[in-house]
């Protein structure tokens, strides 16, 4: 298993989980509660309903987000990595991890 340590939102240090097997990135329900709270208005914007094929794929999905601010460490400070497309991440109800990194 591989962890990058992450700044999400500017705000939050997490060990992420990379899995390149997943078919989705997802974050777990309790840390996304936890970023809803600090930042309402913005997270909230982001937030859409399961997609049927994301429901098939993952019974215990319970919404979308795009677009979440993350920062990679690597050498000591946080770099934003520039990606062509979005990271989507599904919302689960029950995770090992607070955000897991998948092929989507």
């Amino acid at each position: 298993m591989v962890f990058i340590k992450t700044l999400v939102e500017e705000k939050y240090v997490v060990a992420v989980l990379v899995d390149t097997t997943s078919r989705f990135s997802t974050i777990s329900e309790e840390f996304f509660d936890k970023l809803q709270r600090k930042h309402t208005q913005r997270v909230r914007n982001r937030v859409a309903h399961v997609s049927k094929l994301v429901k098939r794929h993952n019974k215990d999905a319970v919404g979308e987000i795009s677009d979440l601010r993350l920062l990679f460490k690597n050498k000591g400070n946080y770099l934003a990595i520039d990606s062509e497309e979005d990271i989507n991440f599904i919302i689960v109800k029950s995770s090992k991890y607070p955000l897991v990194l998948g092929q989507s």
